[in-house]
């Protein structure tokens, strides 16, 4: 018998139980995807794209999942919803299979989306990747943006180098298309 003293890790003991070991109710919910978690991935995915560290090769979908409202999805089930709509996107325009993408999962439907938001999304996606794992990791970046010139489109107020560097670390941190 449990003592009252004991509830509470009991409770704690039994929450993390449930969570590691997924009965099939939850992992049948993982899998469904309702029509506001699909537009809330595209919405997330094509402002912000994803993160992915190419080191350990996983991905990180803590940032995207609390933009996203995700919150229940778990990393594998986003992972899954995320190559199955790199897939799609790249079908829509009418592109190849790449082999670094992840395996599209056939039980996971992605509603189509048009030809112009498809090839919007993908570039966008990569772009965010580029950002994040090859630009700011550059190892002699601070020396390539000195090099850096006004233009006339920036504000007068605009440091060349200093403010280039924040954007693309803004960038990274929050995506596009953030108010």
């Amino acid at each position: 018998m449990l003592a009252p003293s004991n509830h509470g890790y009991w409770l704690q003991e039994e929450m993390f139980r449930r969570v590691t070991e997924m009965d099939p109710v939850n992992k049948e919910i993982q899998k469904r995807w309702t029509r506001r978690e699909q537009a809330d991935f595209y919405r997330t995915v094509s402002s912000f794209g994803v993160v992915y560290d190419p080191e350990k090769k996983v991905f990180d979908w803590t940032q995207f999942r609390a933009i996203s409202r995700l919150e229940k999805k778990m990393d594998e089930s986003l992972e899954k919803y995320f190559y199955s709509f790199v897939a799609m996107c790249r079908n829509v325009c009418h592109l190849p299979v790449w082999k670094e993408d992840g395996p599209a999962d056939p039980n996971i439907y992605v509603e189509p989306i048009t030809e112009e938001r498809a090839a919007r999304t993908l570039y966008r996606i990569e772009l965010l990747r580029k950002v994040r794992e090859q630009v700011l990791r550059y190892p002699q970046l601070h020396e390539r943006l000195k090099l850096c010139r006004p233009s006339l489109y920036l504000p007068v107020w605009w440091e060349c180098g200093k403010h280039d560097r924040d954007l693309l670390i803004g960038t990274a941190k929050h995506g596009l298309n953030r108010t």
